[in-house]
């Protein structure tokens, strides 16, 4: 078996996220334009529900393996169980939407399925931010950090690690044509 480097969760989440996304802005574009029910647009909402559910199976398994897995701090492990709350409240809205969109058509269900993923949409946007967190803050799943210290790799961005709010152009005779500053 591959393994990823720690684990597998930060691959399904993005299918996850774009998943309830999409359920959640198809479900505006249905209030809005009130398509047949024929309409492929339906369809579409349909199957996206249904791979949106295992997908967020799939990411709340592989999350709950990240967390009892990955090393940590007192700290992080704070940030690391408000994104884990965050994503079950997400998988609880998002479920009980697309599985009411998918079973029940009676006249009350089909509008309170379709807040619910309008809400999951939202939800997910808030966990995702909670678990950018987790890398991009906390550092947690990260194996090494590249040494942003040194002055051996520039871009044009005007940055540099003495001074990252600078946005003049660097000296053009510094730079070769590999992109490397020196």
């Amino acid at each position: 078996m591959i393994e990823i480097i720690p684990n597998w969760h930060p691959v399904f989440v993005h299918f996850t996220i774009t998943l309830i996304t999409f359920s959640g802005l198809m479900q505006c574009f249905i209030w809005l334009k009130r398509p047949d029910t024929n309409h492929p647009v339906r369809f579409t909402h349909k199957f996206i529900n249904i791979t949106g559910l295992i997908a967020i199976i799939v990411t709340i398994l592989s999350g709950y393996h990240a967390y009892s897995t990955v090393g940590h701090d007192a700290v992080s492990h704070l940030a690391m169980t408000a994104h884990r709350n965050w994503a079950m409240l997400t998988l609880l809205i998002f479920a009980a939407g697309a599985i009411m969109s998918l079973i029940c058509r009676k006249k009350l269900m089909v509008p309170i399925s379709g807040i619910f993923l309008v809400l999951a949409c939202l939800l997910v946007t808030v966990t995702a931010y909670k678990g950018g967190e987790l890398v991009y803050r906390y550092g947690l799943g990260v194996l090494s950090l590249p040494d942003t210290q040194s002055s051996e790799h520039h871009h044009d961005n005007g940055h540099t690690p003495d001074n990252p709010h600078h946005t003049g152009n660097l000296d053009a005779s510094n730079h070769h044509d590999d992109g490397h500053h020196h």
